[in-house]
């Protein structure tokens, strides 16, 4: 069976810049249809909180495709989907949400999602960031089933990816997505003509990661000057720190008037910590100059 002959309706599941990677993929296949795209509903964003919809959005917006926002995935979703579009796949990619087994179960074909780790390492919603954290030099991509549980259906296949010296969340997850993307076009026409068995993921050597939030980027003001001053294990840590908190939710100290001093980059040097470019609470970026 050839599935270039074929029209397979998926729906894409997606909110974030790197969700569009996989999109612009996705829409590039002959063999597949995108009858809509799930995104999360438009949030207040910057200073002027203005109401601003995800870059799946815009994106879907500007090649004319069917957006769904919904705050839940509920039976209302499940109802328009059974009623009109009659999707056969769904493909996940950071979306933002749980899917309920009820959604899973109207799709033949499953709901396959694009995983920035190589499960069952690191599970949950910051696997890059638990990546540089600690200090792992290769990571990958996992292209599997989902099901009810987070991060815990049948894998697909595996692509792996060294972790560079330098790499920054933003940077890691972005190269992430480029290869999941390219990695998903070359294993679909694989399961869609039933070459590929999904195999079960060793649940025993799971390991998880959780949600973050600007208080998980402060640095003690004494930890940063004895890595800057003395270096050493700790040095390494925080470097480590900088680098997967960047660009969200970032790190900072607080320094003796108990303002802000955001750390925006920064290196070792002989195990030394070398401050690069700070910010100081109301004030613009600016090097390091001490």
């Amino acid at each position: 069976m050839k599935i270039e002959n074929l029209s397979y309706p998926t729906i894409f599941f997606g909110s974030e810049e790197n969700s569009v990677i996989i999109l612009k993929k996705l829409i590039s296949l002959p063999y597949l249809k995108i009858v809509a795209v799930v995104t999360q509903p438009p949030r207040p964003k910057g200073r002027k909180q203005i109401l601003t919809p995800t870059p799946v959005n815009q994106f879907a917006q500007k090649h004319h495709l069917t957006i769904l926002t919904p705050q839940k995935l509920d039976q209302k979703v499940i109802n328009y989907f059974n009623k009109g579009k009659k999707p056969k796949l769904g493909v996940l990619a950071a979306y933002g949400k749980i899917i309920p087994q009820k959604l899973i179960d109207i799709f033949s074909w499953g709901i396959i999602n694009i995983h920035p780790s190589l499960l069952p390492q690191f599970r949950g919603p910051t696997p890059v960031e638990m990546a540089l954290l600690s200090g792992q030099k290769e990571t990958g991509v996992s292209i599997f089933l989902i099901d009810f549980q987070v991060d815990h259906g049948p894998l697909l296949t595996q692509t792996k990816e060294k972790i560079c010296l330098h790499d920054s969340q933003e940077s890691l997850s972005k190269r992430l997505f480029k290869l999941g993307a390219e990695t998903l076009a070359n294993t679909l026409p694989q399961y869609l003509s039933k070459q590929i068995t999904p195999t079960p993921q060793n649940h025993q050597k799971a390991t998880f990661t959780k949600l973050l939030n600007r208080d998980d980027g402060y640095i003690k003001y004494g930890a940063l000057k004895k890595a800057i001053n003395q270096g050493g294990p700790k040095a390494i840590k925080i470097e480590r720190k900088i680098r997967a908190y960047h660009p969200w939710p970032g790190t900072f100290t607080k320094i003796k008037t108990q303002k802000r001093m955001k750390i925006l980059k920064a290196h070792l040097e002989n195990n030394r910590l070398i401050l690069e470019q700070i910010q100081l609470e109301g004030k613009k970026p600016t090097a390091w100059n001490r």
